[in-house]
Formats: C-alpha cells, structure tokens, sequence
C-alpha cells in the first residue's frame, strides 16, 4: 500500500502578511535614511550656489570690462552697494542700484532677457535668499544660507549674510550658528 502525500500550494494569509509587513519596515528603514526632503533641499542648495557663483563671476567680469562696479554708475568715485551692507537679490533693481541686474545681462555677462526674468528664473523665493554686498568700489561678496544640512557642515559655510567671517579665527560655524531655527544666526556660503 503506498501513501500518498497532499503537497500544499502557496502560501497562507499569515505568511503573506509577514512578508508584507518586513518589506514595509525595510522601506521605512530606507525612507529615513534617504530622506527625500533633504534630497531636495540639497538640489535647491546646489542650484543656489552655482547661481551665487555666476553672479559673483559674472560681476568681476563686469568690473574688469568696466572698471567699476555696476551700481556705481560711471561716477569715478569710491561706491559701495547700500553703505557697505547686503542687499537681496531680488531688492536689488528695487532699491535704485541703477538696475545692476540689468546691466549686467545687457552686457552679456548673465543670460536672461532681463532682470526680472534672471531673477525669475532662479525659483520662487531664491532671489530673496541670495545677498550681494560691496564694502568698497573694488571688494564684492555673493552670498547665501543654505537650507540643507550637508551644506550647513560645509567648512565653506563660515560667513554672515554681509561676507564676513562669523568666527575672527576663519573657521566653519559651529552647530549652533549653522541651526536656522535655533534663534543663534545662520551661516552663509558665500563667493568672494
């Protein structure tokens, strides 16, 4: 007499759905080590400072076509950007800077219709969280504060929003200045 054997196929409800429930926690795992918002802040950020460095690239080629800098409008003498403080970008043609944006796409140095679309072009808000600042008629800092926090831990990060080193030492903020929320100051990236 031979016995037979029922050979059972697939699975039950129950292993299904502890399958289901370790692949859901291996995902979850990832997600937070991914983590997509700070993907995409860093994409935010990187665009940002390739911005900031082709406007800074874009005003020393400026002066060196020109011999000053573009707000000073021709007049030979010592200028400086606002007093020597930092200005937004997107305030810039707004506070009377004889259009600097302008100027400097007319004289091919930034690409863009004008101004305003330069400015548009950069993403909603961007234009308002990048600084230009000019001590002098000569000395020009871009800057910016970046939101993502690999580029808050840049060492490049050591500079307040006018271009000047936060630590008198010249070393990288430390955490509690690198924090945007902490109430302390926030470090900026800046070109100079």
């Amino acid at each position: 007499m031979k016995l037979k054997f029922a050979i059972d196929r697939g699975f039950t409800l129950i292993e299904l759905l502890i399958v289901i429930g370790v692949l859901g926690i291996l995902a979850s795992g990832l997600l937070a080590a991914v983590d997509p918002f700070e993907q995409l802040k860093k994409g935010r950020d990187s665009n940002l400072r390739n911005q900031v460095v082709e406007m800074h690239n874009a005003l020393i080629r400026y002066y060196a076509t020109h011999g000053e800098l573009p707000w000073c409008n021709g007049t030979g003498q010592a200028c400086v950007l606002n007093s020597g403080t930092e200005v937004a970008l997107d305030d810039i043609n707004a506070q009377g800077y004889f259009y600097t944006v302008d100027k400097i796409i007319a004289d091919g140095e930034l690409k863009g219709a004008d101004g305003d679309e330069f400015i548009a072009n950069l993403g909603a808000g961007n234009a308002s969280k990048i600084f230009i600042r000019s001590e002098d008629d000569v000395h020009v800092s871009v800057c910016f504060a970046p939101d993502s926090k690999s580029l808050f831990m840049d060492t490049a990060t050591k500079f307040d929003a006018a271009g000047e080193m936060i630590n008198a030492t010249g070393e990288a903020c430390d955490q509690t200045q690198k924090d945007p929320t902490s109430g302390i100051g926030t470090c900026y990236w800046c070109a100079k």
